[in-house]
């Protein structure tokens, strides 16, 4: 009995470490957090004249070839009381949040190894960098589209969608980062997965259109749940909370393992590298 008791406090201890302390360390960091998000953001625009600018102007030009080619090529047909881009664009943005989040960590410890190598670096906030990052860049985006389609007040209630979106991502940044290094196989199968993912995600058409079999089994896709409820905070459908402990269930099971297992393998991370 002693000894499951005090497994139990280890589980716990490990899921609230797991909870506060990446953004704990995120905060005690800050300054050198900030040098690598500007890093990586020169990096990724270096060459340009508009410099940083590109970060937000390339999936803002991809958003108006989308409002080109769906409105005014294909037209394609509205969908219930709203228009298919009242409904793609607000749905596309926090799913590229997450496609860009975990296909970077599959290969950022890679990237990166060159600060870590042969120096002590707090490698634990290294996951963060790729979700910070896309997150400011496609929360203002999806704020901006949400605001134009639906209202100011839908915008806020995107906005903190995004806010949840991304602490519920955390978790699986630690793990993907760790199958990029230890499972390169495995990391590019995932790639290959969260493209099927995207397609059993409803985003290019609604969860009604999908026979009523697939509309059960849709039900076990945690970024369904969470665009649902997006759906119902900015007015596209009716609010339904019943089903919100899904993703947050999925989240919060990892958040321990994920944080702990992370911790103890930094010296294998540099051992592998």
């Amino acid at each position: 009995m002693r000894g499951v008791l005090l497994l139990l406090r280890r589980l716990i201890r490990a899921y609230g470490q797991g909870f506060y302390q990446p953004w704990q360390l995120a905060l005690r960091h800050r300054h050198l957090l900030r040098q690598l998000l500007g890093r990586d953001a020169i990096i990724q625009t270096a060459g340009t004249h508009l410099g940083r600018l590109w970060l937000l102007l390339g999936p803002g030009l991809q958003i108006l070839a989308w409002w080109f080619v769906f409105d005014a090529v294909l037209r394609v047909r509205p969908m219930a009381r709203f228009s298919f881009l009242d409904y793609f664009l607000p749905s596309v943005l926090p799913w590229l949040l997450v496609q860009e989040t975990l296909s970077r960590c599959l290969s950022l410890l890679r990237e990166v190894r060159s600060l870590y190598e042969r120096s002590i670096f707090p490698l634990a906030i290294l996951p963060l960098l790729p979700l910070l990052l896309v997150w400011m860049i496609y929360t203002p985006l999806e704020a901006a589209v949400v605001a134009i389609l639906h209202g100011p007040q839908a915008a806020l209630a995107a906005t903190g969608f995004m806010v949840v979106l991304a602490w519920l991502l955390l978790p699986w940044c630690y793990i993907f980062s760790l199958l990029g290094i230890f499972f390169p196989d495995g990391a590019y199968g995932m790639r290959f997965l969260l493209t099927l993912l995207f397609y059993f995600t409803p985003i290019l058409y609604a969860p009604q259109m999908l026979p009523e079999n697939l509309q059960d089994i849709l039900a076990w896709n945690p970024m369904a749940t969470l665009l649902q409820q997006l759906h119902g905070l900015i007015g596209l459908a009716a609010l339904d909370l019943h089903h919100a402990w899904y993703p947050l269930a999925c989240s919060l099971l990892v958040t321990g393992p994920a944080w702990v297992l992370f911790r103890r393998m930094s010296i294998q991370i540099r051992e592998a590298l």
